[in-house]
């Protein structure tokens, strides 16, 4: 009987053990910018969650941010997701967004994330994402 009770409640323990669908990406300053933050990536359906925020030197800046394809050092002009002129209150910057592409397909994705000034091409900031965390 006890064999049984133990079996059952290692049944139900795994039957309500979750993953963890969520993945938070470290965003490090670039070119002296004194920009950086981090941007998580969470499932949500067939579609990934994106939370942006990054923490500037200077108030009430206006950011755009993007995921290029290939790792931080050496990633390419292409960037199928792009999150465009979102602007801090004070030092804070926050972005919250989805994108057309499934969480578990997100961390296969050979990707960094960029940060610059809305409509600028210096970047401020950048991190691995997907599969180059």
């Amino acid at each position: 009987m006890r064999l049984l009770i133990l079996s059952l409640c290692l049944l139900s323990f795994a039957a309500c053990k979750k993953e963890n669908s969520t993945t938070t990406y470290t965003l490090l300053e670039a070119n002296n910018s004194k920009v950086h933050g981090t941007v998580e990536v969470k499932a949500q359906g067939n579609k990934s969650a994106v939370y942006f925020r990054i923490i500037s030197d200077t108030a009430n800046r206006r950011f755009d941010a993007h995921f290029h394809e290939g790792p931080p050092n050496g990633y390419k002009g292409f960037a199928p997701y792009a999150f465009m002129n979102f602007g801090a209150v004070g030092n804070l910057a926050e972005l919250r967004d989805t994108i057309d592409i499934k969480y578990a397909d997100f961390l296969l994705f050979d990707a960094t994330a960029v940060v610059h000034l809305a409509g600028q091409s210096p970047v401020l900031a950048k991190g691995g994402v997907g599969k180059n965390k």
